[in-house]
């Protein structure tokens, strides 16, 4: 698509900063995102205090016609196994008008070309079991399951 553009989060842009965070709260409130309330002004400012603290933060834009249509949060992690960096996709959001075109699959596409120029080892997500749409994409684009298949696990922590 020529109308498509990608830009990596600069956190010192406010103009980017605002488009993050207000899609964030897009995806918190979806019903992917699962969350019953979006971040407040307070929650915002330390969001970005906090990505700009972890130097292995990567925050990917996809515009089309200029407009900011969807993000993806990175982190890039390390494999002891193959002694190498990889990325871990924490989000992937397009916004709900701009869905069904393929723009989600464009972004996955810009991450992994992301990962390979930068020679990580490889890329991982995760994705609920009822997102169907999503699981089906990143399939088409060569995502499998681990072998043998691995569950995510969460402890919450009071702190």
């Amino acid at each position: 698509m020529d109308d498509v553009t990608y830009r990596l989060l600069d956190l010192n842009d406010q103009k980017m900063v605002e488009a993050y965070t207000e899609m964030l709260d897009e995806y918190m409130l979806d019903p992917m995102g699962g969350e019953k309330k979006a971040h407040n002004e307070l929650e915002k400012q330390q969001l970005i205090e906090g990505l700009k603290g972890i130097h292995t933060s990567r925050c990917f834009f996809i515009l089309f016609k200029d407009e900011y249509v969807g993000f993806s949060t990175c982190f890039v992690n390390f494999s002891t196994f193959k002694i190498k960096p990889y990325l871990y996709v924490h989000d992937i959001f397009i916004r709900n008008n701009f869905r069904k075109y393929g723009l989600g699959k464009l972004l996955l596409k810009h991450l992994i070309s992301y990962a390979e120029e930068n020679k990580y080892c490889k890329v991982t997500l995760e994705v609920r079991n009822d997102n169907n749409v999503a699981m089906n994409m990143y399939h088409n684009l060569g995502f499998r399951d681990c072998e043998p298949p691995m569950y995510f696990w969460t402890k919450y922590l009071s702190c």
